[in-house]
């Protein structure tokens, strides 16, 4: 990895910077989709859509009376051979649910992402079906046309390969490259034609890719009851207290829009699941974060 990146660093004519890009850079784990029958593939298997492979004793998830969409279930012993990071867990799986409708900057929208880990025993797992939708509580909900079993995607087989990211303009970490190494405008220029030659839209662990800005600094807030939308929300009283803890959060898992499955984020858009660097080491995906951005 490190040698293609090298390549990459020469060809663009960054090689007085080569040492310190190499260790800027971060591992990420890219992934690709393959369409497939959803009955082709095995229980458990890493996947994009279809139905999730849950045991008995765990519940599909729900937020605010309807049930959460499956993005991915990604077996880990899958791509075990891609994970270098010791934070990780290497056995189980990973389950990643989405309401598709809450964008991420409202501190009300906890609970409409969720990301749930299971052990190495594998046993009991069992497909589900896509579960009724709740009857509503009243007859003015009536009024609104509403699915009455919760949406999936199609199924998608994933495949794994490791790669290197580099961090995108608006993030902390450039920001601080930036000013460490004394980037000129024409290294910046040489640096942005750079990274569109690395890094998959579908990506676990690494940089991220934002659509719009970075994130850190939203999640920071809004976890800690910011609200992030529509206003300047750094100029909440609470903004300067909270910053500090902004280089905490990395992201856990990108998803662009994929034809495969048939998903669509908006207009060219991606959701990012995030998580803080204490909980990615304690494997604790209760307090995950997700953000979706578009143009």
């Amino acid at each position: 990895m490190q040698a293609y990146l090298t390549e990459l660093i020469q060809k663009h004519k960054l090689t007085r910077l080569h040492s310190e890009l190499l260790n800027l850079a971060s591992d990420t784990i890219e992934i690709y989709t393959t369409p497939v029958s959803a009955d082709a593939l095995p229980l458990g298997a890493s996947k994009f859509g279809g139905l999730p492979d849950l045991p008995p004793d765990v519940d599909w998830p729900q937020f605010r009376g309807r049930y959460l969409t499956l993005v991915a279930q990604i077996n880990l012993a899958e791509m075990n051979e891609a994970v270098l990071d010791d934070r990780f867990p290497h056995a189980g799986i990973l389950y990643f649910f989405y309401d598709l409708e809450s964008w991420g900057f409202d501190p009300a929208d906890r609970g409409s992402a969720r990301v749930i880990h299971i052990g190495e025993d594998l046993t009991r797992i069992n497909r589900r079906e896509a579960p009724e939708h709740p009857k509503p509580r009243s007859h003015l909900f009536g009024l609104i046309k509403r699915r009455e079993r919760s949406h999936t995607f199609k199924a998608c087989k994933l495949s794994f390969r490791l790669c290197l990211t580099l961090p995108d303009f608006t993030s902390l970490a450039y920001e601080a490259f930036k000013q460490a190494v004394s980037l000129t405008e024409e290294e910046e220029d040489q640096y942005a034609d750079l990274l569109n030659e690395i890094g998959a839209e579908h990506r676990l662990l690494g940089y991220s890719e934002p659509v719009q800005n970075d994130m850190q600094l939203e999640c920071q807030l809004v976890t800690n009851g910011v609200n992030c939308g529509g206003t300047d929300c750094q100029a909440d009283p609470r903004a300067n207290s909270l910053k500090s803890g902004a280089a905490d959060w990395r992201l856990l898992l990108q998803v662009s829009e994929d034809s495969n499955s048939d998903m669509m984020w908006g207009d060219l858009g991606m959701i990012y699941f995030w998580i803080r660097e204490d909980d990615l080491r304690d494997q604790n995906f209760d307090n995950c974060w997700l953000i979706f951005q578009c143009h």
